[in-house]
């Protein structure tokens, strides 16, 4: 699908140019037909390229595809309209034709790109809620407002249609050339009108919206429903997109099942929907502005808590009357776990003493109070093994390519692929599960290729061996991983958060040495690793670490590991991470919590 997307890309291109190249050569020879031809077909090649998503395209494609066809789509639209004014003039010699086609285009720019930029970007909401309590406020009832989101959408759906008059205009002219100069007057006509009807709708809707304090209103029954809720703690989430949204999934059980009241805050608008589904029953809210984040730090509110080191955590950081507890959201060697931004929090949770070894041996000087050592919540639900258990389903879950080559630990590039080959070889009884990290693919997108690709071998190993149902490898990219840790007996993985958490499993693992480092350096340099069987893309690797299939001899040294990276302590961590937010409230809460 991906290379035929590859390929459609490639045609729209060759379409466009094409177009261009006819337009220009029929207007030299006076074949005008043929012009308005080539003019159609750059509007062709637009419409083809800007249909799908791109992210199946190289990162060079998808730069040529954001300036050749999804930027500066105003001018170039003026461009075909006078270029087909021209044309009509030249051909049928009708100045009605050519006048009504500038003024259709006049009345298209105005309607569907200066008219919704200026009146969304002048009248816009700056805060917006979900799941919020009813404030009791008497708002009036605005029947045509520029933020009702049933309004906007049949605004835009009717801006949408008017879009097809231009191919329109150009199938009449070229279908029945000089004969049908009537019907494309027409044409040309009902599309100022339409234009026009559009534009005023949204004017009259703005003008309407102002008068009746609309966003003002909204804006403070928003505010109102946030001080009747009474908030102990902000959860405060800020990253660059939807894909980031598993950072703080995996806290949100836990820190709901808290009983604290909670309100989730987010400075990014599109990652709304998505907290409001994650939070359920909690309120969430977006906050545009930096002055109305300011009106949410109530008297009630006694901390906020983060889940990664956004750089607009230090908009909430500023203030000084709550205490700020970073949970971070993964237990990890990697360079960006242990960070210099951490330092600006009140609390930073740590797992166990390895995470605050981390910042010492990487030169970030943190005072020991600093920490609280909560274990990993997520982990309460992970299985133990079994005694003498043998292994029959290995999980394969390799890291992504991270932001940076520094923090690129990801198997994909070149390990997993020949390390699934060697264990379907060597030990087709086992049983693979194969889980990539969700990011995969979206800095360098030839591992997305590789991922088919592994997907693929998995699917023939399947026809090949006659599995199917239960026993048949998956390829799974959905749920939550602490169940497909449940459901292996080992794990094959990187550098990451993955092998801090399965520690607590207490099964063998498997861990990827990507950079050639060496067992002895690799446990040296990664600490969470030590007591696993280290592997490359080589046979030999494989063949000393095959070991663990028959006798798992390095348990004893992985117990070690997991009580310096999970904590040494009595009871499950959710009840640790629960201790922290009952000290920093000064009370206790509602009785009868249950773990989310």
């Amino acid at each position: 699908m991906k290379r035929l997307w590859r390929h459609s890309f490639a045609a729209a291109v060759a379409v466009t140019a094409g177009g261009v190249v006819l337009a220009v050569v029929g207007y030299l020879a006076e074949k005008y037909r043929l012009s308005i031809v080539g003019i159609a077909s750059v509007w062709a090649g637009r419409f083809m390229a800007a249909q799908k998503s791109g992210a199946a395209l190289s990162a060079r494609l998808k730069r040529l595809r954001t300036y050749l066809f999804l930027k500066q789509l105003p001018i170039q639209f003026a461009i075909r309209m006078l270029a087909l004014a021209i044309m009509t003039g030249a051909w049928v010699g009708d100045r009605v034709l050519a006048e009504l086609t500038t003024l259709a285009m006049i009345a298209h720019l105005a309607a569907c790109y200066a008219g919704p930029a200026l009146f969304d970007g002048a009248f816009r909401a700056t805060l917006l809620g979900r799941n919020l309590p009813k404030s009791g406020m008497a708002t009036s009832v605005v029947s045509f407002n520029a933020s009702d989101a049933s309004w906007r959408k049949k605004i835009k759906g009717w801006r949408s249609a008017t879009n097809w008059f231009e191919p329109a205009l150009y199938v009449v002219l070229i279908a029945g050339g000089v004969d049908a100069v009537d019907t494309a007057t027409w044409v040309a006509a009902t599309w100022v009108a339409a234009s026009g009807f559009n534009l005023a709708v949204l004017v009259l809707t703005t003008a309407r919206t102002v008068k009746s304090q609309f966003y003002q209103r909204k804006f403070n029954e928003t505010l109102e429903s946030i001080a009747k809720f009474e908030p102990t703690f902000l959860v405060y989430f800020s990253a660059g997109g939807k894909q980031s949204l598993y950072q703080i999934r995996q806290w949100m059980p836990f820190l709901k099942s808290s009983g604290h009241r909670l309100l989730v805050v987010t400075r990014e608008r599109p990652l709304l929907p998505g907290l409001a589904r994650l939070s359920k029953k909690s309120p969430v809210v977006w906050v545009k502005r930096l002055v109305d984040l300011e009106k949410l730090v109530l008297p009630s509110v006694r901390g906020a808590i983060y889940v990664n080191n956004g750089m607009k955590n230090a908009h909430l950081l500023r203030f000084n009357s709550i205490t700020h507890i970073q949970l971070l959201h993964g237990e990890s060697d990697k360079s960006s776990s242990a960070s210099k931004a951490t330092r600006a929090y009140d609390v930073i949770a740590v797992a166990g003493t390895e995470a605050i070894e981390r910042y010492a041996s990487s030169g970030i000087a943190i005072p020991d109070s600093q920490f609280r050592i909560i274990g990993r919540p997520s982990t309460d639900r992970i299985d133990r093994a079994a005694p003498d258990a043998s292994i029959q389903t290995l999980l394969c879950a390799p890291t992504w390519e991270g932001h940076d080559p520094a923090n690129d630990y990801c198997s994909v590039h070149d390990i997993a692929e020949p390390s699934i080959t060697w264990i379907l070889e060597h030990n087709p009884e086992l049983r693979i599960v194969f889980k990539p990290h969700p990011l995969t693919g979206t800095v360098d997108s030839s591992l997305a290729t590789k991922l088919k690709g592994l997907k693929e071998k998995l699917n023939e190993a399947n026809l090949e061996q006659g599995r199917s149902g239960v026993d048949a490898h998956r390829y799974i990219t959905k749920g939550d991983i602490v169940d497909a840790f449940n459901e292996c007996d080992a794990l094959l993985c990187d550098i990451s958060a993955v092998p801090a958490d399965f520690l607590r499993s207490e099964k063998p693992m498997f861990v990827t040495d990507v950079h050639s480092l060496g067992q002895a350096s690799l446990w040296a340099e990664f600490p969470t690793t030590r007591g696993s069987y280290v592997v490359d893309a080589s046979a030999e690797s494989w063949l000393r670490a095959a070991v663990a299939f028959e006798s798992d001899k390095l348990s004893s040294v992985r117990a070690e590991t997991r009580r310096r990276v999970l904590g040494d302590f009595e009871g499950m961590a959710t009840d640790q991470l629960h201790q922290l937010l009952d000290d920093v409230a000064g009370f206790r809460p509602r009785p009868g919590r249950k773990l989310g």
